[in-house]
């Protein structure tokens, strides 16, 4: 299957977890409590502290890239999702 994209400007935890659980979900044409939950496969927390600016940097670069139910997941900063079959 194509990589799915969405994109929102700005990372909170609930917020992305959720957009992350139904992108796979919809990938997988199941209902989002069929899936286990995220943080079996990530700590969701760390992924939005990885893209919070500081008092000296802005951390608006970057991507983190996961496995969570047989799908490759990468957010990046700008609270884009791509999924992506792990095969």
């Amino acid at each position: 299957m194509a990589p799915r994209l969405e994109s929102q400007s700005s990372l909170h935890t609930d917020e992305l977890c959720r957009r992350v659980v139904e992108t796979v979900a919809e990938s997988e044409q199941c209902d989002v409590t069929e899936l286990p939950p995220l943080y079996n496969a990530v700590e969701p927390d760390a992924i939005c502290a990885l893209f919070t600016s500081t008092s000296t940097h802005d951390r608006d670069t970057g991507q983190v890239t996961f496995l969570y139910c047989g799908y490759r997941v990468t957010v990046d900063a700008s609270g884009s999702i791509s999924v992506a079959a792990a095969n």
